[in-house]
């Protein structure tokens, strides 16, 4: 169940977030926690998700998924963000994303 609590702030501040995550606490996604999240959305996908900056915040992932077959990169996209949901209004700044059918 996604909740919508967030506390979005820049510098100094935390994110903090309910999303997927259980209990409220401060939010700096790690690559595992995307990488969960994604698979859990997109069943059967390959996923590998890297920490561009260090910061929790600013990631590329490469996907990797049978769910892709026959459609175009940007449904593909879409069907991550989907998969993401919330996460994006918060957690997650920056998402550098490559998608392919296997």
């Amino acid at each position: 169940m996604r909740a919508n609590l967030f506390i979005n702030a820049v510098r100094g501040f935390v994110f903090t977030s309910t999303v997927r995550l259980g209990l409220a606490r401060p939010v700096f996604m790690t690559c595992e926690e995307v990488t969960k999240v994604i698979t859990e959305g997109i069943p059967g996908a390959k996923v590998t998700v890297k920490d561009l900056t260090g910061t929790g915040d600013h990631f590329s992932a490469e996907i990797s998924a049978p769910a892709f077959a026959g459609i175009s990169m940007i449904k593909q996209h879409r069907m991550v963000y989907d998969a993401l949901g919330d996460l994006m209004k918060g957690p997650i700044h920056a998402l550098q994303l490559t998608t392919r059918a296997p």
